[in-house]
């Protein structure tokens, strides 16, 4: 059963190297969950319910996994339900944005701008948290070849806990 308020905390993405590391979505979820006494809501796609296990280890808290355990239809009921949404760049944050979930966004430099961030007038509830590289719109032709094996790309793993909390912070202040 999901807690009367919730954030959704969607830590899946396409690969490993597309990840917010998971220590960091714990973090930024442990101070807006505390913050805002809100229950945290973990989602993800089939085949990630691992994520689950590591985040619980950095989260330090009670907070529900539904990784892997909803259709899509469920998942975007579960968003549209949440006072917020934390996602990586992926099929969860578009749900959120048509859902006008109010979402904080971890944004690569693949291709900014063609998604995320959404223009304001569809989207004055999301807000995309970029860390700008030299190599903004690679196109995910990373230059940075030399990662290791599930380590998030720079223009990912660059993104820093404040940000994201600070961003989430806006967006619950602005729901009054």
């Amino acid at each position: 059963m999901l807690p009367d308020r919730y954030l959704v905390v969607f830590v899946g993405a396409f690969s490993a190297d597309k990840r917010w590391p998971l220590q960091r979505f714990a973090t930024a979820a442990k101070a807006i969950a505390d913050e805002h006494d809100l229950g945290v809501v973990l989602c993800g796609g089939p085949g990630e319910e691992h994520l689950a296990d590591e985040f619980g280890r950095h989260f330090k808290g009670v907070f529900l996994s539904l990784i892997g355990q909803t259709t899509l239809l469920e998942l975007a009921g579960v968003i549209e339900n949440a006072k917020l949404t934390i996602s990586n760049d992926t099929a969860a944050g578009h749900i959120a944005v048509a859902q006008r979930c109010p979402s904080v966004i971890v944004t690569p430099g693949n291709h900014v701008g063609r998604f995320f961030p959404y223009p304001d007038e569809a989207a004055s509830k999301q807000v995309s948290v970029i860390r700008e590289m030299p190599c903004f719109g690679c196109g995910w032709q990373c230059i940075y070849t030399d990662l290791a094996v599930g380590e998030a790309k720079p223009c990912i793993a660059g993104v820093e806990v404040a940000e994201v909390v600070n961003a989430a912070k806006q967006l619950l202040s602005a729901q009054g």
